[in-house]
C-alpha cells in the first residue's frame, strides 16, 4: 500500500471504520513506514485534543464581538466611486470613435471589398446552379 492512500485513510483507520482487509493493509504499512507511523500518531493526538473534555468552555457568545470587529474594518468596496458607469461607457465609446476615425476608412474599405468578393462568389454559384437546373449552359 502506498503512503498517499494510507495517509488519506488514516482517520478512518483510527476510527476503525474501514473494511477489515483495508485495516490489515494499513496496519502492515504502519509497521514498515516511519513517516506514516508519525502521521498516525499526529492524527491520534489531534483526535485526543479534540475530544478532551478538559478544554475550557467558552462562557460568552463570541458572535457580537466578532461582528463588532468586522464592522470596524474598512470596507473593501468604495461607496463613492469616482467614475459613473455611464461616464466609463461614454469614454470607451469616444475612444473607439477616435480609433475608427483615424483607422476606420482603411478598415471599412477592406471590409467592403471582402464583402463584395463574397457576394460576387455567391452570385456566381447561384447562377451556375440555376443554369445547371434549367439545362442552359
Amino acid at each position: 500500500m502506498k503512503c498517499d492512500s494510507v495517509q488519506m485513510n488514516i482517520a478512518s483507520y483510527a476510527d476503525r471504520s474501514l473494511h477489515p482487509i483495508n485495516m490489515e493493509e494499513i496496519k502492515a504499512h504502519l509497521e514498515e513506514c516511519e513517516a506514516c507511523r508519525a502521521w498516525y500518531q499526529d492524527v491520534l493526538e489531534l483526535e485526543r485534543i479534540w475530544n478532551d473534555p478538559a478544554l475550557p468552555a467558552l462562557e460568552e457568545d463570541l458572535t457580537p464581538a466578532v461582528m463588532a470587529m468586522i464592522n470596524r474594518r474598512p470596507s473593501p468596496y468604495r461607496p463613492h466611486n469616482r467614475f459613473n458607469p455611464l461616464l466609463k461607457m461614454a469614454l470607451a465609446s469616444a475612444c473607439a470613435l477616435l480609433v475608427f476615425i483615424y483607422n476606420g476608412a482603411e478598415f471599412f474599405d477592406a471590409a467592403v471589398s471582402h464583402i463584395g468578393m463574397i457576394n460576387e462568389q455567391f452570385a456566381q454559384s447561384i447562377s451556375a446552379m440555376l443554369h445547371s437546373v434549367s439545362g442552359n449552359s
